[in-house]
């Protein structure tokens, strides 16, 4: 089954396809870019190593929150308590 087939008010807005196309480009682009313009104006070259680290924790718990978010989501649909 695909999202059409549920009608527009019942498709998911986070699909497990759009999370997996989400956590590389949050984790390799969105969030290190702004984390390598601030950092090495405190920590100097400490602050571009760190970067990578930061933005791999940041993203995992983006992925995490979307991911209890959506699981709850479907429990509440079938009546579960999460």
């Amino acid at each position: 089954r695909t999202a059409r087939s549920h009608g527009p008010l019942n498709a998911p807005l986070v699909t497990p396809v759009s999370l997996t196309r989400t956590t590389p480009v949050l984790r390799q682009v969105i969030v290190p870019i702004p984390l390598l313009a601030v950092l090495p104006g405190f920590l100097v070259l400490d602050g571009v190593w760190g970067a990578g680290p930061i933005a791999d924790g940041v993203a995992a718990l983006l992925t995490g929150g979307a991911l209890v978010w959506q699981l709850q989501r479907l429990g509440a649909g079938r009546g579960v308590r999460p």
